[in-house]
């Protein structure tokens, strides 16, 4: 093996078959044979390289990255195409989203506004607090919500509720009994007929 590899670094002869089967000596350094090697390497990478620009109908390597750029460049844009689509898209389910919540109420509003109207509903503000809540419950019916309110809050109506009096004597002299009564007053009108009687 060191013999070799020293004939190679020595530039000795080295041996070669002939085309017509024989030995002869060539004299060669390993510097020419680099340089051979090197000639045939280039001359097969360059007929490779023609042949792929041929088959892929391009000119020159660089036509090819210039087709290549170009086509990286076009990606590019659509993906920012596509990233607009979508923030336009999700700006519109955002508004649609806001419409239908306005629709919404609006139809609430309206209906509370037409309640009101047709049972003579002097607080319509409570009214509508109370009817969002009932309204979103399940089996809500608007006639027995009505009667209901007729009878739990006839404030609502613009009745005026009489409060049931103590006509016993101590009523005004046992403030435990009147506190016990403000305590359990269920309408405003009950607590105005009790303010009423301080008076």
């Amino acid at each position: 093996m060191d013999n070799v590899t020293n004939q190679n670094t020595d530039n000795e002869n080295t041996p070669a078959q002939t085309s017509n089967g024989g030995n002869e000596q060539v004299n060669m350094t390993q510097e020419q044979l680099n340089e051979l090697i090197n000639k045939k390497y280039a001359k097969g990478a360059e007929k490779a390289k023609s042949e792929l620009l041929e088959s892929l109908g391009i000119d020159s390597v660089d036509t090819l990255k210039s087709t290549i750029q170009a086509q990286r460049d076009a990606e590019e844009n659509q993906k920012t195409e596509l990233q607009k689509m979508q923030e336009r898209l999700e700006a519109l389910e955002k508004e649609k989203s806001t419409l239908a919540k306005d629709a919404e109420m609006a139809k609430t509003k309206a209906e509370v506004n037409a309640l009101s109207a047709q049972n003579g509903i002097k607080d319509i503000e409570v009214f509508e607090m109370l009817y969002k809540n009932a309204s979103s419950g399940e089996g809500f019916e608007k006639d027995k919500f009505i009667n209901e309110l007729k009878e739990t809050r006839p404030f609502l109506f613009g009745e005026v509720q009489k409060p049931k009096t103590d006509n016993s004597s101590n009523t005004k002299q046992n403030p435990l009994n009147f506190a016990e009564r403000v305590k359990n007053a269920k309408t405003k009108a009950e607590l105005d007929a009790l303010y009423a009687e301080l008076g």
